[in-house]
């Protein structure tokens, strides 16, 4: 057992970031946590086959 801070740390670190989390209301085995965050990339054009 923890201390429950897990979920609030977590959730402060990804709003920071500029996303959100949430509980996944259709899964029933558990408990399942979603999150977003924005996704800037900048790849040089060297390594941009790397990626495609």
């Amino acid at each position: 057992q923890g201390s429950g801070l897990g979920l609030s740390i977590c959730k402060l670190t990804i709003n920071k970031m500029g996303g959100d989390i949430w509980i996944d209301p259709d899964y029933t085995k558990g408990s399942r946590f979603c999150f977003s965050h924005p996704l800037n990339l900048k790849i040089p054009p060297e390594k941009k086959h790397h990626f495609i």
